[in-house]
């Protein structure tokens, strides 16, 4: 697996970002920087998808799928994870973008919360490549 997000996917993410900070500053009537957008987790949940899918090289089709196995396994907990850090969405939320149940999502917060405290690299690898990946994309657009 190339785990790395492609130079298309970054475009795609600025292109989204300026357009979210153009109606967020329109909205407030004040400039709104991204870096502001990332400490009130108002990231869209589209753009860090497009991000997930893209680092892990899968297509949406296979997350929302019943497959099990870790190809699609991991990137499905890892965004559940990452969407309710980085875009405040509730599991039930989190549920409805990936066609699942709300248990089923707050089963995969808890794997990668375990993961995460026994510092497994199979989750952490990827969850600190991607959280670095999404903080570099907004301080190029700072």
């Amino acid at each position: 697996m190339n785990n790395k997000v492609s130079q298309e996917t970054k475009e795609l993410a600025r292109q989204i970002m300026e357009e979210t900070q153009l109606k967020l500053s329109a909205l407030y009537g004040t400039p709104v920087s991204i870096m502001f957008r990332i400490k009130y987790n108002v990231i869209s949940h589209n753009l860090l998808l497009q991000i997930v899918l893209s680092y892990f090289k899968i297509r949406y089709t296979d997350m929302v799928s019943d497959r099990r196995d870790n190809d699609v396994k991991i990137p499905r907990n890892i965004f559940c994870w990452l969407a309710r850090g980085y875009c405040g969405l509730l599991e039930r939320q989190i549920a409805e973008i990936l066609h699942r149940d709300r248990s089923t999502i707050s089963h995969s917060l808890q794997t990668v919360k375990d993961m995460i405290d026994s510092n497994d690299q199979l989750y952490m690898h990827p969850l600190n490549e991607l959280e670095n990946s999404i903080t570099e994309l907004f301080k190029e657009n700072v």
